[in-house]
């Protein structure tokens, strides 16, 4: 078979794949790959195949495919692509020392080879993971690193950073300092003039409110009516905070306030 007819044999299975005629793309994708085709190609079609089951959520088939692309390439830019997915795959099946493993040595190699965007990506998905087993030191450590690399260079890649800081801090109970990264996070959001800085006026309102409910239910077995009072007062600053969000937070924010509302009765 010509390099034509395997060109040919992938645009069919590419095809076949948008119409969710699986079976047939994959017979195709294989037929491609027994004829022995250069790298660049092969390493396509295993990335089309471990790309098409992620989507699909088939995460250990998307492995295996991801796997044989890693094994087939030395090239350190050509493996940064399996490397991710990997990392991807394992992270959603919530083996997170796998994850781990695979994203460290994505950063290892775009540290030795100084790709930035891609260094970034990296620190952020480690974050992700430390997150996750409620490593928050961890995390903190690694979406630090990911501010402090994309200072200058890539905005997203700050306003990202600066927000997951803010949650770890708030998962790990120090209010203070998420409330610290959420201004932050709303100065930059305002810089851009888009309207986004609801977001982190959004969680500086849970932050504050969180913050005043520990320090108000010290009162409440002292003086029940000056709790009730507080717990009115701040029932009152988030309503409004929900009537200006509502339109861009939609439902989920409903929720929120709905769950913050029932910890402030029970605290």
């Amino acid at each position: 078979m010509n390099e034509e007819e395997i060109d040919k044999l992938i645009g069919e299975g590419i095809n076949l794949l948008e119409h969710k005629k699986v079976r047939e793309a994959i017979d195709n994708f294989h037929k491609a790959l027994d004829q022995g085709m250069n790298q660049a190609k092969t390493l396509e079609v295993l990335d089309l195949l471990g790309e098409y089951f992620f989507e699909e959520k088939d995460f250990n088939k998307a492995i295996k495919f991801f796997s044989k692309q890693l094994d087939f390439t030395d090239s350190v830019e050509k493996q940064l692509t399996p490397l991710c997915w990997l990392g991807r795959c394992y992270f959603e099946l919530k083996d997170f020392n796998k994850s781990i493993d695979f994203f460290s040595k994505r950063l290892r190699l775009t540290k030795e080879k100084k790709i930035i965007d891609v260094q970034l990506d990296s620190l952020y998905w480690l974050g992700r993971c430390y997150f996750e087993q409620k490593n928050f030191d961890k995390a903190i450590s690694f979406f630090s690193k990911q501010q402090a690399l994309s200072e200058g260079r890539d905005h997203m890649e700050q306003l990202n950073s600066l927000f997951w800081l803010g949650i770890c801090h708030l998962e790990d109970k120090r209010i203070d300092n998420a409330i610290h990264f959420y201004e932050q996070l709303k100065l930059k959001e305002e810089e851009r003039n888009l309207g986004t800085e609801l977001i982190p006026q959004c969680w500086l309102g849970i932050c504050r409110f969180l913050k005043e409910m520990k320090r108000i239910s010290t009162q409440k077995k002292e003086n029940k009516d000056k709790y009730e009072e507080e717990c009115n007062k701040l029932e009152s600053l988030f309503s409004t905070l929900e009537k200006e969000t509502k339109e861009f937070l939609g439902k989920e924010l409903k929720k929120t306030f709905i769950y913050l509302r029932f910890i402030l009765r029970v605290f």
